[in-house]
């Protein structure tokens, strides 16, 4: 299951991902997940990769639902703004955090 559909309070702490989650009783549990151990930018644009460390070149992050935008560095040094939707890979795994991958 996304981790959207069952969360509440979902918010950014740096790169950190931070959430209430429900586990199958119904019961909340606050969880993190550091997005630089899923996400890397790849030349200007998010993209899924364990250990990526986005955050080493990204800067003004945002969470809008369940989308992480970042203005991220490509190799010529342009900033170039990108998004990715955190429901792709990562999940609600009975009240902790999942990814796909």
């Amino acid at each position: 299951m996304s981790f959207s559909a069952s969360a509440t309070n979902v918010g950014l702490s740096g790169t950190t991902l931070v959430a209430e989650l429900f586990d199958i009783n119904k019961q909340k549990h606050r969880r993190t997940i550091d997005l630089n151990s899923v996400i890397t930018n790849q030349d200007g644009h998010l993209r899924w990769q364990k250990e990526g460390k986005f955050g080493n070149s990204s800067s003004n992050l945002a969470l809008n639902g369940a989308v992480l935008s970042a203005d991220c560095r490509n190799r010529a040094g342009a900033i170039i703004r990108s998004s990715l939707n955190l429901n792709e890979q990562i999940s609600n795994q009975d009240g902790s955090f999942g990814v796909g991958f």
